[in-house]
This record gives structure tokens, C-alpha cells and sequence, in this order.
């Protein structure tokens, strides 16, 4: 298993505001992280059977990504991005 607060620990900010004290075990699901970024195989999703059920939607994952690094920074969980 992984350190995430030891990982984050090791990474250079430069921080203006504080941030709130959240640990990183408080903020995902790491179990479901690892498995999600540690995978050595890819997954093909098949789109028919889902758009037949029902399920049109199409998230974008640079701007869902966007989103919620916006909203975290909102919160004061990560800092703002370097200029």
C-alpha cells in the first residue's frame, strides 16, 4: 500500500493561503485509486449496450478534471496552480 500523505509530503508548493488539515485518507478512495492507476491492462468499454439502456451522457475527462482541481482550490484542499 501506499503512503499518500508521505507521497504528498514531498511535493514543493508554494502555498499563500492555508490549507485545510485534511489528511489524504480523508479526501479519496485510495483503494480504488490504486487499482484504478496500477493496472497493467486496458479496459474497452462497450458503448451499444450502454447508449441502449439509456446511458447518453459523456463526461470529458480534462474538464471533469478541471472541475474538481477548481473546486478544491475553492475549498483550500490544493493550492493554487503556480503563475
Amino acid at each position: 500500500d501506499l503512503d499518500h500523505d508521505r507521497i504528498l509530503a514531498t511535493v514543493p508548493v508554494n502555498v499563500s493561503m492555508p490549507l485545510q488539515p485534511y489528511k489524504m485518507d480523508e479526501l479519496a478512495n485510495w483503494i480504488f485509486a490504486d487499482w484504478v492507476f496500477a493496472r497493467d491492462w486496458d479496459i474497452i468499454l462497450e458503448d451499444r449496450k450502454r447508449i441502449r439502456h439509456g446511458y447518453t451522457e459523456i463526461i470529458y475527462t480534462e474538464e471533469m478534471f478541471a472541475r474538481y482541481f477548481k473546486k478544491m482550490r475553492e475549498m483550500r484542499i490544493i493550492p493554487e496552480a503556480p503563475s
